[in-house]
């Protein structure tokens, strides 16, 4: 059962690539039946849920399993705060960001979320100290053109942070 569930997965993982979310969809809840504890699928079917707005009740569901199991993971607290912001639960999503950050200040896809959440609860000089931080991570990469560089500056300088 677990191998058919990875298999499940897998497959999941591919629609996803190929924007097949119908199908995608199907796969990862196929998976979830047969390993409810794989935290792994849980969190990134949950965070594709939360990008494309949709069943962000059953996302929330989701990512809560994975973080009660693996309450340390950035990445999982990440989604559980993105979620929470789509969810408009601000505040909440703030504090699950912040504990993201604990374990992960140089994601930048963590602090992107985090800037979101700040400027949109009018937070506009934090979320510009964040903002340069990514950039600064960005330029160590050197991705100081990239479109992602961009995106942060008309981010900040139109006051709409997604």
């Amino acid at each position: 059962d677990l191998l058919l569930a990875r298999f499940y997965s897998i497959l999941g993982d591919i629609y996803h690539d190929l924007n097949d979310h119908v199908n995608s969809d199907n796969y990862y809840e196929k998976s979830i039946e047969r390993d409810s504890t794989n935290v792994y699928v849980l969190n990134n079917y949950s965070y594709y849920l939360s990008l494309r707005e949709e069943n962000l009740k059953r996302a929330l569901y989701l990512i809560k399993q994975a973080v009660e199991n693996v309450p340390d993971n950035p990445s999982f607290l990440d989604t559980y705060a993105w979620i929470l912001y789509k969810l408009n639960n601000k505040e909440e999503a703030l504090e699950k960001i912040k504990k993201a950050l604990i374990y992960e200040d140089n994601n930048t896809t963590i602090l992107d979320h985090y800037m979101d959440i700040l400027c949109d609860l009018g937070e506009f000089l934090e979320a510009e100290i964040v903002r340069k931080k990514i950039l600064k991570i960005l330029n160590n990469k050197k991705k100081t053109n990239s479109k992602k560089t961009q995106e942060l500056n008309f981010k900040i300088s139109n006051k709409k942070c997604n």
